[in-house]
C-alpha cells in the first residue's frame, strides 16, 4: 500500500489521500476516475481497491498513464480514450469520481 504512494508525484498523493478518504474504499471495489488524465490518481487509488478504470478523451493523456502504469508494475487499472458525456457504463463500478473541473 504504501509503495504505490512513494511512486507518485507528491500533489497527487495529496488528492488521493482526499479521495480514499471521502469515498471509504474497499478492496474489492471497482473505481472510475472520470477525466482521468495521465491517470495519477487513478493509480494510487488502485493500491487500495480490485480495480480502477481511467477515462479521458485525450489519447495522449491515455498513453501516458498506461506507460507510467506499466513502468510501475500497477496492473489493476485501466485506461480507456472516450467523452465522458457518452459514458457506455451501467452499473459497473462502486463509485466514480471526477477531480478539478472537466465538467465545464
Amino acid at each position: 500500500m504504501q509503495l504505490i504512494f512513494k511512486k507518485a508525484p507528491l500533489p497527487f498523493i495529496y488528492i488521493a489521500k482526499f479521495i480514499m478518504r471521502e469515498f471509504d474504499l474497499k478492496q474489492a471495489d471497482r473505481r472510475l476516475d472520470l477525466a482521468c488524465g495521465h491517470g495519477c490518481h487513478a493509480q494510487v487509488v488502485a493500491g487500495h481497491v480490485a480495480e480502477v478504470v481511467g477515462y479521458d478523451r485525450t489519447k495522449r493523456f491515455i498513453e501516458y498513464g498506461q506507460k507510467w502504469a506499466a513502468d510501475r508494475g500497477v496492473t489493476n487499472v485501466r485506461f480507456i480514450i472516450g467523452d465522458m458525456r457518452e459514458l457506455a457504463f451501467d452499473a459497473e463500478f462502486d463509485a466514480a469520481y471526477n477531480y478539478f473541473g472537466s465538467w465545464g
